[in-house]
């Protein structure tokens, strides 16, 4: 979904199926960023989840060949595209307190 949520490579828009592909676009990406990007952040949840659930071999794999790489890469891409198109409101941009808390306490989770 995230892939989905970019663009088509090049500015030109030569022909109406590229316009669909930019209008399917846009519609991911406002089906992920909107109610405070709740399924971008359910998406993300559930891949943590599987590879907590699939052991240290899960992790290794996922750490190995770069999925949680391409992960980060893909998401800001997506957010840096809702914030340019305005998809993004000002209170879901701001490093709000209760981002901070829960970062915390997925951290303290991890780690017991």
């Amino acid at each position: 979904p995230f892939r989905l949520a970019l663009p088509r490579a090049g500015d030109e828009q030569v022909n109406e199926t590229q316009d669909r592909l930019a209008v399917e676009s846009y519609c991911h990406l406002h089906d992920l960023l909107t109610d405070g990007a709740g399924l971008a952040a359910l998406l993300i949840r559930l891949l943590a989840e599987l590879i907590r659930a699939g052991g240290s071999s899960m992790r290794d794999e996922a750490l190995q060949t770069g999925a949680i790489h391409a992960l980060a890469c893909l998401l800001r891409k997506v957010l840096i595209r809702g914030a340019a198109l305005g998809v993004l409101k000002a209170e879901d941009k701001g490093g709000g307190g209760s981002a901070n808390e829960e970062r915390g306490a997925l951290t303290s989770a991890t780690a017991s």
